[in-house]
């Protein structure tokens, strides 16, 4: 299918007792009418910080970390204003009180960090710390649930620090490939492999623009995985047979450990307000994103755009059903 569903471009996956249906609608390329197909890869914004959580619990489980290293016991008083004592269970769980580089509970205008610097620098988690470590710091913030984008760039500069290899490179050899998501990586803007769904932004006058100078040239700890629909599914499936960590850190992750206006997280996922779900999801210019998944029932639901549509409210329309 190419064409729009009810203003709707993207892809929906729903598997509901063993049935799959995957929906496509829209163009993974306007100017050309190039059709989104189920196979098609996506930009996920934050999605991609639940990636980082597991690979975090995989360094734990390896004795490499613990939920309280501390940012002084990494960094050694590197990280410029920010408080050596902050522990990794703090990043995982955004109640650090890190002062943000893009606070979204203040503001929703991603695009405007790069007026003072341009988005094709960021390629690497380093390229970010500058943004924040400096900061002056409110520790009025420390031990709230505040979501925070720097602290999961910290949580991936991390992984690099601790297995000399960069972040999506562990992430392709301990996650992805482990569990067949051949669709999935951390892919520069300028040079995005075939079948990839170009994403765009709703302007005033109705006419699409892509958001190639919106976002970061390259995903960092804080977000930017391309995948698919299909490869979210064996993510799923692939973390619940426990083929990635064991059961008793998967327990972990999807365990209460914060809660906010917005709902309960865990480590790295959120769930609905009733536990029956868990779910990641994703926002950025031209993107939106969100995956929910039922641990006793095995059903999940995906819906992903490459236009910024409301997936939460679609999300919503599911779990009423």
């Amino acid at each position: 299918m190419s064409e729009e569903k009810n203003g709707f471009s993207g892809v929906t996956f729903e598997r509901q007792d063993t049935q799959v249906k995957i929906e496509t609608c829209g163009y993974r390329d306007i100017a050309n009418k190039l059709s989104i197909h189920a196979d098609t890869k996506f930009g996920t914004a934050s999605m991609g910080k639940t990636f980082i959580a597991v690979a975090i619990m995989q360094l734990i489980e390896s004795n490499k970390l613990s939920f309280s290293t501390t940012i002084k016991e990494i960094y050694n008083g590197s990280l410029g204003t920010i408080e050596d004592n902050i522990t990794i269970h703090e990043l995982l769980t955004h109640t650090s009180g890190i002062q943000d580089y893009f606070d979204e509970s203040i503001d929703d205008d991603y695009e405007s960090l790069w007026k003072e610097i341009p988005n094709y620098s960021i390629r690497k988690n380093s390229d970010i710390l500058p943004l924040f470590i400096n900061k002056v710091q409110d520790n009025t913030r420390r031990g709230k649930f505040i979501y925070n984008n720097a602290g999961y760039v910290l949580l991936a500069d991390i992984i690099e620090k601790i297995d000399s290899v960069t972040f999506d490179n562990f992430l392709n050899e301990n996650i992805f490939k482990k569990l067949n998501m051949t669709n999935t990586g951390y892919y520069e803007l300028d040079q995005l492999p075939e079948n990839t769904a170009s994403s765009y932004i709703k302007t005033k006058n109705g006419s699409p623009r892509s958001n190639i100078y919106s976002i970061d040239s390259k995903g960092t700890g804080a977000g930017g995985c391309f995948t698919t629909v299909i490869d979210i599914c064996n993510f799923w499936d692939g973390l619940f047979s426990f083929k990635i960590i064991s059961e008793e850190s998967v327990s972990e992750m999807f365990k209460k450990h914060a809660e906010s206006d917005d709902g309960k997280y865990g480590l790295g996922f959120w769930l609905t307000k009733d536990e029956e779900y868990i779910y990641m999801e994703g926002s950025d210019p031209g993107i939106s994103c969100i995956s929910l998944y039922n641990p006793k029932l095995k059903n999940i639901y995906t819906s992903i755009s490459n236009y910024e549509d409301n997936v939460w409210q679609m999300a919503r329309d599911y779990l009423v059903r």
